[in-house]
C-alpha cells in the first residue's frame, strides 16, 4: 500500500516537472526566435539568445528524462519487476545521443554555408570580455 502511494506521488511529481520542462523548452525557443542574430548586434542580445538556447535544451532534457522514466516504470509494472528496467541508464544514453545529433547538425550547418566555424567579428575590449565571460 505504501509503495503504491509512493509511486503515485512520484508519477505526480514527474508529470508536473515534465510540464514545467516543456514550458521551459517552448520559452527557450521563443527567446531564440525573438532575438535572432543580426549583424553588429550587441552582446546582451546574443546573451539573451544563448540563454534561450540553454533553456530549450534543459527543457528538452527534462521532458525526455521524465518520458523515459515513465516508460521504464510502465515496463516494470507490466513485467512485475522481473527485468528492472528502471535500473538501466537509458537517460544517459539518450542524452549522449541527442548531443551527438545536435553537434553534427551544427557542424553540417557551417559546412553547408561554406564558412569557417569560428570567425572574427570585430574588436571587443579586454575589460568587456572579462566582464561577460567566455
Amino acid at each position: 500500500m505504501a509503495r503504491r502511494r509512493c509511486e503515485l506521488e512520484e508519477r505526480g511529481w514527474r508529470g508536473r516537472t515534465a510540464a514545467t520542462d516543456a514550458a521551459a523548452m517552448v520559452a527557450g525557443f521563443a527567446l531564440q526566435s525573438a532575438f535572432t542574430q543580426r549583424p553588429g548586434e550587441r552582446l546582451s542580445r546574443g546573451a539573451i539568445r544563448i540563454m534561450g538556447y540553454f533553456l530549450s535544451v534543459a527543457g528538452f532534457a527534462g521532458t525526455t528524462t521524465a518520458a523515459i522514466q515513465e516508460g521504464m516504470q510502465v515496463l516494470d509494472e507490466r513485467t512485475d519487476d522481473r527485468w528492472r528496467f528502471r535500473s538501466l541508464p537509458l537517460t544517459i544514453l539518450t542524452g549522449a545521443g541527442f548531443t551527438l545529433v545536435q553537434q553534427r547538425g551544427i557542424l553540417r550547418r557551417y559546412e553547408n554555408e561554406d564558412r569557417p566555424l569560428f570567425q572574427e567579428q570585430g574588436q571587443i575590449s579586454s575589460a568587456r570580455a572579462i566582464a561577460t565571460g567566455p
